[in-house]
């Protein structure tokens, strides 16, 4: 059981998702947390609304603000295409492998952030 918190990405950027080649920053998760007002503490669950999540990212999340577990409301927390084997998930790596933080996926958070529940 811990403290959830959800970082609206796609509301300060005022759009419902962000498109889908937009990968969000830490810049954008440090203005959306400023824009609710609130502040990660270590052992938060966080969600992200709006899209997926850079390496540089996830490291600031697990690394400076301590989150024991990572979510968004698409269908992956970073990109990845189809078919290609060459092809590397280095947020999963980084956040289940080296720093043994869960990922959840998928999540409906339109409602929350609807109402301002962050």
């Amino acid at each position: 059981v811990a403290r959830g918190v959800v970082i609206d990405v796609a509301g300060l950027k005022r759009v419902p998702v962000l498109p889908d080649d937009y990968r969000i920053t830490t810049e954008d998760l440090q203005q959306a947390l400023a824009a609710q007002r609130l502040a990660l503490r270590p052992g938060d669950i966080v969600l992200i609304k709006g899209g997926k999540i850079t390496l540089d990212a996830s490291k600031w999340l697990a690394e400076t603000s301590g989150t024991m577990l990572i979510g968004g409301d698409a269908l992956s927390l970073e990109a990845y295409k189809y078919g290609r084997p060459d092809m590397t998930v280095p947020v999963h790596k980084y956040l289940i492998t080296d720093r043994k933080i869960a990922i959840v996926q998928v999540e409906n958070l339109d409602v929350l952030v609807r109402d301002g529940l962050y």
